[in-house]
Parts: structure tokens; C-alpha cells; sequence
């Protein structure tokens, strides 16, 4: 599974290397823009899935860091307080299957 992820990560950096946006017109642009959005909403959703599950083996504590958000925070160059809120949002969309599956499809904002 996480090969896939990173093959994902890799073949997105190909494509943005090469990506133009002054060749869009506006309604490409316009349709590159909610592609995009939804791309990160979905890269959001797993970054918190994966770091709630390295929350959950107790990793943090071998990386030497306070807890879990530390740790997270560390990893991302995010705010403690928004990689707490991070790993909550995460454990909770394991309990909500609806609003979990709208996470996972990029329908809603980490916010």
C-alpha cells in the first residue's frame, strides 16, 4: 500500500514539473483548481490517517518526542496545536463512516 503512495507522490511530481498553467484557458484553470483541491483534501485525510495509526504504535516515544503531536508536528512543520487537532480528526473519521468516506473522496476540508 505505501508504495503505491509513494509511486503516487513521484508521478505527481512529474506532472508538476511540467505543468504550465499559463497554457490553460480559463475554464481548464478553473477545473485544474478543484482537481487540485480535491487531490490535497485527500493527501490530508491520509497524512492523518497514517500519523493516527504512528500515534497509535507509540513511535513518538522511540523518536525521542513529547507526544504524538510533537511528533507529527516535527514531521510536517505544522503547529503542535494543528497536529493534536490533526490526530483527533483522524480517530474520529474512524467512527463516522459517512463523513469518513467524504473525507477519503476530497469532499471536505481539514478545517
Amino acid at each position: 500500500m505505501c508504495d503505491t503512495l509513494v509511486d503516487l507522490r513521484e508521478a505527481l511530481g512529474r506532472y508538476a514539473a511540467c505543468f504550465d498553467a499559463a497554457l490553460l484557458s480559463a475554464e481548464q484553470a478553473g477545473r485544474a483548481v478543484e482537481a487540485a483541491t480535491a487531490i490535497e483534501r485527500m493527501a490530508a485525510t491520509l497524512k492523518a490517517k497514517a500519523a493516527a495509526r504512528r500515534a497509535e504504535t507509540g513511535a513518538w516515544r522511540s523518536a525521542g518526542e513529547r507526544s504524538a503531536a510533537t511528533d507529527l508536528a516535527r514531521s510536517t512543520g505544522s503547529t503542535v496545536g494543528q497536529a493534536a487537532e490533526s490526530l483527533t480528526t483522524a480517530r474520529r473519521l474512524e467512527h463516522l463512516g459517512v463523513l469518513d468516506a467524504a473525507a477519503r473522496a476530497g469532499e471536505l476540508s481539514s478545517q
